[in-house]
């Protein structure tokens, strides 16, 4: 939370921080950020859609999937809503489509502007992502499909979920005896 905070608290250029809000709101990978477009987004039903199209593919079947869009997303999707349903959803500076290595480069110069020490990627979004929602209840089921894994066990190495916040969870012990 706190590398979050520091994080989205530096100056950027606007396109960046939606795309990197826009990472870490959805989970998706870059290629799936990047690819969106809006005829994959319900803004009355408040959905995403991820799917391959003919110019871009899922990394596996399962890939495929419908993301709900939470508050933070869908005010963010008003502000960039678009007509054009080929257009991109997150755009580079130019207008452009994103570009891994550029967005990648701006990742890791904010993130030391920040003071954070740890490797800064743009896929850690999608961890902190499944994290948060780990620590927050969500089933882990439910974020394999969030995710668009096969296996729970894949989603586990996602969800970096240390016990030091388990101590509430411990408490309901405390009275039984």
């Amino acid at each position: 939370r706190e590398e979050l905070n520091v994080f989205f608290s530096q100056p950027m250029k606007a396109t960046y921080r939606t795309a990197f809000l826009g990472l870490f709101l959805t989970g998706f990978r870059f290629g799936e950020l990047a690819n969106l477009k809006w005829k994959h987004v319900d803004l009355t039903k408040r959905i995403l859609t991820v799917e391959s199209d003919e110019n871009f593919r899922t990394k596996t079947n399962n890939s495929e999937r419908v993301i709900p869009i939470g508050a933070s997303l869908f005010n963010i999707l008003k502000e960039l809503k678009c007509n054009d349903k080929e257009d991109y959803v997150f755009k580079s500076p130019n207008g452009g489509q994103l570009k891994e290595r550029r967005l990648l480069s701006k990742c890791k110069i904010i993130a030391q502007r920040a003071g954070i020490t740890s490797n800064a990627t743009l896929h850690k979004f999608r961890h902190t992502y499944a994290t948060f929602l780990i620590r927050n209840g969500v089933q882990i089921q439910n974020i394999k499909e969030l995710l668009g894994h096969s296996t729970v066990t894949q989603t586990e190495i996602y969800a970096h979920n240390k016990s030091d916040h388990l101590h509430s969870d411990v408490k309901i012990l405390d009275n039984i005896l």
